[in-house]
């Protein structure tokens, strides 16, 4: 009877670590940037500040990305929608991504290998890592590129 024991105890082992698996986070995800507005530069008046929020609102709001992890461990990312620059009117191009994931525990590590086309640059080039919910139905992502830093804005991807 000494073997029931260890077999439960392997049982029970095999149990949680099942439930412990990381979840399916391979298909397609969809992004939206959550904004936060206390980053942006300060105005002369209320009414000013209140315009530029609404715009900037307005420009986020038509941008989508949409992330399509593989099971081989490769992704691509497309963001559509990006607002025109400024100074030309010029609209933006559409910005995408391709590179490898990886996991460990809640942690999704997004490594880009190629960048619109092209290679991407040393400075310009850190792994990105969400955080995948408790029910594998939202991941979040903090932005650690040089200029993407806006306060506690953040992206959070949905299926």
């Amino acid at each position: 009877m000494k073997i029931a024991p260890k077999m439960l105890a392997a049982v029970a082992a095999l149990m949680i670590a099942s439930v412990s698996m990381a979840q399916n986070v391979t298909g397609l995800w969809k992004g939206k940037m959550d904004l936060d507005m206390s980053a942006l530069p300060k105005t002369q008046n209320a009414e000013q500040q209140k315009q530029m929020m609404e715009m900037v609102k307005k420009m986020m709001g038509n941008m989508t990305m949409k992330l399509t992890l593989n099971a081989n461990k490769t992704f691509s990312m497309v963001v559509t929608g990006l607002p025109a620059n400024p100074q030309t009117q010029q609209k933006a191009k559409d910005q995408t991504a391709k590179g490898t994931w990886s996991m460990a525990g809640n942690k999704l590590t997004l490594k880009v290998t190629e960048a619109n086309g092209e290679k991407p640059k040393a400075d310009n080039n850190k792994p990105q890592v969400l955080t995948v919910s408790k029910d594998g139905k939202s991941m979040t992502l903090v932005p650690n590129t040089p200029g993407a830093s806006m306060g506690k804005s953040k992206i959070v991807f949905t299926r």
